[in-house]
């Protein structure tokens, strides 16, 4: 029998949030959010989730007045240090878009993909790539895998390993110039962690 996700408030994120929206997403600072904690096991084809952003229907909305849901891997989250929990929050909170009006005059979020299969931004701010693919530095130069910058933020490595064990990747990253669609979804197949979106 499969266990129920279990979700709990997470009133010890909203701080690290708020630190982070006011210096990286200020789009989203008169947004009404909640943040959550996933607890346990979490993964998706087979492969540990790490967050997810969500914009809350609107039955959502008038139920608990938040527009915006951000939920986080509670292990994995807690196994990082400081630089690995901002670069972590910045990401999911990369994936809401700047507001847009409605014609009825409402501000409305939508979630926005990666524009590199990680936001560049979220990248250059904590030299941390969420995927295979290597990251930019502001030189042009090639970054290291999410693996080995992932890694270097960890400082639980008992809690993370209880949800994550780590299969080596064989292959070289490859440059940005030498990606392409075929690439993306090879890499998609071979990522370490994931995030849910």
């Amino acid at each position: 029998m499969e266990q129920c996700a279990v979700y709990k408030l997470a009133p010890e994120l909203n701080n690290p949030v708020r630190r982070v929206i006011k210096e990286y997403h200020p789009h989203l600072l008169d947004a009404e959010m909640v943040c959550l904690f996933r607890c346990g096991e979490w993964k998706n084809k087979g492969r540990t989730v790490l967050g997810k952003a969500v914009v809350a229907p609107l039955l959502w909305r008038i139920l608990t007045g938040y527009e915006l849901v951000l939920v986080i891997n509670e292990v994995v989250y807690g196994s990082l240090n400081d630089m690995g929990k901002t670069a972590l929050l910045d990401h999911e909170l990369s994936r809401f878009s700047e507001p847009v009006a409605s014609r009825e005059g409402s501000l409305s979020y939508s979630i926005q993909d990666h524009d590199v299969k990680e936001f560049s931004a979220v990248v250059k701010r904590h030299n941390v790539c969420f995927s295979n693919l290597p990251a930019i530095e502001a030189d042009g130069s090639c970054q290291l895998t999410m693996f080995e910058t992932l890694a270097s933020t960890v400082e639980n490595t008992e809690g993370l390993m209880q949800t994550h064990k780590p299969t080596e990747i064989t292959e070289a990253p490859i440059t940005v110039e030498e990606f392409d669609e075929e690439d993306e979804q090879d890499y998609e197949v071979k990522q370490q962690f994931i995030f849910d979106d």
